[in-house]
């Protein structure tokens, strides 16, 4: 939620694309890859025993690293 919140002051929700893989584990408890790109950029990933889990690990590290990125560009 927060991702989406600043991709949509940052030009937009469209930026950003998802990948999910299901990695190892029975069908009945399978372990999920996230993959978070923006603007066609890997920028966080994150595993969990669901879609949703990996996906929310996923996206707090894009913020993280959008954050910092923009920081790093925008220091005042």
């Amino acid at each position: 939620m927060q991702l989406n919140n600043w991709l949509q002051g940052h030009g937009g929700t469209h930026r950003l694309a998802w990948n999910n893989y299901i990695v190892c584990g029975p069908r009945h408890r399978p372990k999920w890859r996230s993959e978070c790109s923006v603007d066609g950029t890997l920028f966080g990933w994150g595993h969990g025993p669901s879609k949703g889990d990996a996906q929310e690990v996923a996206a707090r590290m894009t913020l993280e690293t959008l954050l910092s990125s923009y920081e790093a560009a925008n220091p005042c």
